[in-house]
């Protein structure tokens, strides 16, 4: 789009259900757009964000950011994972403002990230391109997310006379069986003839235990463990590994292996193999996996559908809905040993999956006729992350931290360092099995607690003991003692719930490669040298986001003073700082007005972000008018909005502050012309207010309000983080 000049997002983000699938797209893309330029010259950027790679937290290091549909939804409803409760409102501005892509959606749950999706495109409407994808999803889905989204919205199928030119479609044989039997260690050996065999289980746990058997009696045998429980790191190396073994190149065809796996090879691997066992899943997934079987041309294989264990008497078939495993198990039966080509694929999908999906669609449009569009969007005024559980992901994740007690003090920082992404079900079960024989002198987790009072400090962490009540609902992020959880590159995470491992000190893994400088040790920077690089910096965030804002500035009729807006809003945004409590708070000469620099030992500096909130709530609207703009109401409430939350969204109340005139004369002195109206409209009285004035006129209440709240908030905080980052010495 960039190449033709075109009007389009500047960004393109793309979600995914897995993280695998992530891993793998961003490598290939790395090397595909090598040779491809932006028009300014410089070269495209790729990367990745996800819970085991977080590599680009606030969607800013790409041009092209791949992720997964979690990050991407909980980032544009003001609750991301991953990141801490200050910096809710970072990312939302970038997802709004991009070309999204959510590929492979028939892994979405259907009443929550689906429907969200779905439903936050709706909401976006004409300020959003858009791709949605897949290879099994049924016809009756498709016609039904058509007519939901509405607008423009075009189904794009493969033809039959298309499908015949795909070389991985030709001359090629893949039959299906399916057992009644469990899938066990001494079928893994029976059925593995000597090539290349893949097998795929529902759950972590079966896999490592299946692959303990399978190790145990084929001892010289090549046998690789691959699930979601696994650093970066090692599983890139596995992924590298398993490349090798069952990739693409011909010369792997008379190799020998075993690869014993979860769902993490449905997508994302481009692999390939003569034998394939599976454990019955619902049909879209069985698919995929039968998709990496026979994969190419002039291929042929077997693949064996097995049924799953029974554990306490009972058929678990976790994580998946156990009646569509037993259609499923039902229809392939159907096709017992028979080829199957890609349609046969299709109606197996259709078969399993078309009524009961009917009947899920429509409960997705009751879902938004009971208002859970507006309890959606009521996230952008008010923080929630319980609703990521409704909204998002019914299977939700505890990040959990293999860390020693010894660390556990008050300057911790624990979003500082890699953690583990754990189904919280799992969680769950590990401490009640551990809380049952837990010793009193042994402690098992302690809870993350984090204190976001005030908006200049940083966060402050707490790390407490675990009651009943958090063991039924565990928390988002727990530290967990080493006797309980053992790691290794072999096997990946494992729990002990008895706290059998060693008693061992664990190497914590930081996310970023430089340590970041704490804020009361900030070096000196004069208000007006904070503005100034704000202003600079800010260039790269207004460009990201300017296919969106320019056109909101269109429809909100503030087009011609759109960049004016935004430099005042730099400008405002830290005011407070020239209270004058907030500068006796600091070291610095006589005369001078500082934006950063050492404090005083033993003194907290006051929150500044709401003053500057406060002050442009009363000046802006005669701007506003005098510029022409007729609904100022719906441009300087998200402004406001804005800087009141530059450092975190737990903003409850305007209080008092103090400029002194002199604080102002400096301001006209030092700053250059396009502040001068706003200047000249703050008097000392006025600064001198001494009321505690509620936030309610923040509210956001109309959808163009809440998209110019998320944009302003995006330019304004990686501006300001950035300019910083600039005062200490960084890139």
């Amino acid at each position: 789009a960039e190449g033709e000049g075109l009007d389009f997002p500047r960004k393109l983000i793309y979600s995914v259900p897995l993280r695998s699938l992530a891993n793998k797209f961003v490598e290939d893309v790395k090397k595909d757009v090598k040779n491809f330029k932006r028009r300014n010259g410089d070269n495209i950027r790729v990367s990745i964000q996800t819970g085991e790679r977080p590599n680009d937290e606030h969607f800013d290091k790409g041009d092209i950011v791949f992720t997964t549909y979690d990050q991407s939804l909980s980032s544009l409803l003001c609750i991301p994972i991953g990141l801490s409760r200050r910096q809710a409102n970072v990312n939302a501005g970038a997802v709004a403002s991009s070309f999204l892509v959510f590929d492979e959606i028939h892994l979405y749950e259907m009443e929550r990230s689906l429907a969200t999706t779905l439903t936050l495109l709706k909401w976006l409407g004409k300020y959003t391109r858009f791709l949605l994808m897949t290879a099994t999803l049924t016809d009756s889905l498709k016609r039904n997310i058509k007519e939901f989204i509405g607008g423009d919205v075009v189904v794009v199928e493969v033809s039959e006379d298309e499908l015949k030119d795909i070389p991985s479609q030709r001359d090629k044989r893949r039959s299906v069986v399916v057992e009644d039997s469990p899938l066990t260690p001494e079928i893994v050996r029976e059925k593995h003839s000597g090539g290349r065999t893949i097998v795929v289980c529902n759950t972590v746990r079966k896999a490592q235990v299946l692959y303990g058997g399978v190790k145990d009696m084929l001892p010289d045998k090549e046998i690789i463990l691959l699930h979601s429980r696994f650093l970066s790191s090692d599983r890139t190396d596995k992924e590298e590994k398993i490349d090798e073994f069952f990739g693409k190149d011909k010369r792997n065809e008379k190799k020998e292996a075993i690869l014993i796996a979860t769902q993490v090879v449905e997508v994302g691997l481009d692999i390939t193999c003569d034998t394939m066992l599976t454990e019955v899943a619902e049909a879209p997934a069985i698919i995929q996996r039968m998709g990496r079987c026979a994969r190419f041309e002039g291929e042929s294989g077997d693949v064996y559908v097995f049924d799953v264990d029974e554990e306490t008497g009972k058929k678990s078939y976790l994580p998946y809905n156990s009646e569509l495993c037993g259609n499923a198990l039902l229809t392939l039966k159907e096709y017992n040993s028979r080829n199957l080509s890609y349609t046969d694929t299709l109606a197996i999908v259709d078969s399993v999956m078309g009524d009961y999906e009917e009947g899920k669609f429509e409960k997705v449009v009751e879902w938004n006729r009971d208002n859970i569009r507006d309890r959606a969007l009521g996230l952008i005024n008010h923080y929630d992350k319980s609703m990521y559980n409704e909204l998002i992901r019914n299977v939700v994740s505890t990040n959990i931290l293999i860390c020693n007690k010894e660390r556990l003090n008050v300057d911790f920082k624990p979003y500082s360092y890699v953690s583990f992404p754990i189904d919280r079900n799992l969680i769950r079960g590990f401490l009640r099995k551990a809380y049952k024989q837990k010793k009193d002198d042994v402690w098992i987790v302690k809870e993350v607690i984090e204190n976001t009072t005030g908006d200049e400090c940083e966060s402050k962490y707490e790390f407490r003991d675990l009651d009943d009540n958090d063991i039924r609902y565990p928390p988002e992020f727990l530290i967990v003692n080493p006797m309980y959880v053992s790691y290794s590159k072999e096997i990946g995470l494992q729990f002990d719930p008895e706290g059998g491992y060693e008693d061992r000190e664990y190497e914590l893994i930081p996310k970023y490669k430089k340590e970041r400088r704490r804020k009361d040790e900030y070096p000196k920077e004069l208000y007006s040298e904070h503005i100034n690089r704000c202003i600079e910096v800010s260039v790269r965030y207004r460009e990201e986001v300017s296919w969106l804002y320019s056109q909101l500035a269109k429809d909100m009729g503030f087009y011609d003073i759109k960049d004016d807006l935004i430099d005042l809003m730099l400008f405002a945004h830290d005011l407070g700082k020239l209270d004058e409590e907030w500068q006796n708070a600091h070291e610095r000469d006589e005369g001078e007005y500082i934006a950063h620099g050492k404090r005083k030992e033993g003194v907290r500096p006051k929150p500044h972000a709401s003053v500057g909130a406060y002050v442009m709530g009363k000046v802006l609207p005669e701007y506003l008018r005098f510029k022409g703009v007729e609904d100022f109401v719906s441009v300087y409430r998200p402004l406001m909005s804005a800087i009141a939350k530059h450092h975190t969204v737990d903003i409850k109340e305007f209080g008092k502050f103090k400029i002194k005139r002199n604080a102002l004369s400096y301001l006209k002195e030092d700053n250059n012309s396009v502040f001068e109206w706003l200047i000249q409209r703050i008097s000392e009285d006025f600064s001198q207010s001494d009321k505690i004035i509620s936030t309610s006129i923040l509210n956001l209440d109309s959808d163009d309000m809440r998209l110019l709240y998320l944009i302003l908030s995006r330019i304004l905080r990686l501006s300001d983080q950035s300019a910083t980052e600039k005062l200490q010495g960084g890139s």
